[in-house]
């Protein structure tokens, strides 16, 4: 169950790479400029929550506000509006449950020990 979760924790840095592999020969410089720092967010909060480091754990809980900040800003110059602030919201939600999971199983791992 742990090692499920901890690969869900890098789905959205992976579909983010692969977007931006798909469609890096048709993206602008701007773009380059807004999707590089969140893949590095991405990256941050996926480790943030695999990780068993405090220190760790918190730089990506602080990275997500980071991303659903900077999401939600993105969403109110978007061609459909807020369309990013709502996926921010979500990869917001999405990893909070992640989150609370990896803790549930981490205690009751120590419970069946």
């Amino acid at each position: 169950m742990k090692s499920l979760l901890k690969i869900l924790a890098f789905i959205p840095l992976g579909i983010e790479l692969l977007l931006l592999l798909a469609i890096h020969s048709k993206v602008a410089g701007m773009i380059w400029m807004i999707h590089i720092p969140i893949t590095i967010l991405l990256g941050i909060v996926g480790m943030g929550i695999v990780s068993k480091k405090k220190y760790i754990q918190r730089s990506g809980f602080g990275a997500l506000i980071v991303l659903t900040v900077l999401l939600c800003i993105i969403g109110y110059y978007d061609y459909v509006k807020w369309f990013s602030s709502i996926v921010g919201i979500v990869i917001f939600m999405y990893y909070v449950i992640i989150s609370i999971l990896m803790k549930k199983t981490k205690n009751s791992i120590r419970l069946n020990e």
